[in-house]
């Protein structure tokens, strides 16, 4: 349950509205290019820096491989540290930009999908 005020839960439905839309505008039409996707990954700040990140990414890597999966994407934003999606050889491959206004303000972001060639072990 979200404790907050009603202008800030109809701003969150909306950043979740919106960002479903964008994610759906990103993979549509190439969705079938990939067979396998990185839902969420999440850090805490304490977390972050100690290599754990790494690690879990490369066990789902292992994970993908004992599947034979060629290709994965995963969706991230300019909030999050997408930098760590490409230090690990993902590539941006689409971009598209958001709107929402939390409590009558407005906030900008940007989506993006990432892809990675799991087969060659390589970026695309």
């Amino acid at each position: 349950m979200i404790k907050a005020d009603e202008a800030n839960r109809n701003g969150f439905f909306d950043y979740m509205t919106k960002q479903k839309e964008a994610y759906t505008s990103l993979i549509c039409g190439i969705e079938g290019e990939y067979d396998a996707v990185l839902d969420f990954m999440v850090m805490s700040k304490k977390a972050q820096g100690k290599g754990i990140g790494k690690k879990l990414w490369l066990e789902l890597k292992e994970h993908f491989e004992s599947q034979n999966v060629k290709k994965a994407y995963v969706f991230s934003d300019n909030e999050c540290n997408f930098e760590f999606y490409e230090k690990q050889g993902f590539v941006k491959r689409k971009k598209t930009d958001m709107l929402v206004v939390f409590a009558k303000s407005n906030d900008a972001t940007e989506q993006y999908l990432y892809e990675y060639s799991i087969e060659d072990g390589l970026a695309l």
